[in-house]
């Protein structure tokens, strides 16, 4: 499993508390934007940025079958509004344990990804 943060105090607070867990996980101080292509089966981010905008980032990130969850709050139809007609095609709604108004959104990637 791969952390990535932008904020050090995050990271550094991320790292204290795996060590404590006994987890070994990579943690990366820098933005999505900035880093190389991952190959994620799995990509999930919360309170990052709007809908479209997370698929944006995390597309380059996917591996060919992998999936994209969001959890987002109640407004979360109107985000997925503003996605491409083929990615809301793509997203199943799964109810939020935590909040009834809330969701998570799995996304599959609509299309492989292109080669490198």
């Amino acid at each position: 499993m791969t952390l990535v943060e932008s904020d050090i105090r995050k990271c550094s607070f991320m790292r204290e508390a795996a060590r404590k867990m006994g987890l070994r996980v990579g943690i990366v101080t820098r933005r999505i934007e900035d880093l190389p292509p991952q190959g994620a089966d799995v990509i999930t981010a919360r309170a990052l940025t709007s809908l479209d905008r997370l698929v944006k980032l995390a597309r380059p990130h996917l591996a060919e079958d992998g999936i994209l969850l969001f959890p987002k709050g109640a407004s979360y139809q109107a985000e997925l509004e503003t996605l491409a007609p083929e990615w809301q095609s793509s997203t199943e709604t799964l109810a939020s344990l935590t909040d009834p108004a809330a969701v998570i959104l799995r996304i599959m990637d609509p299309k492989p990804s292109e080669p490198a």
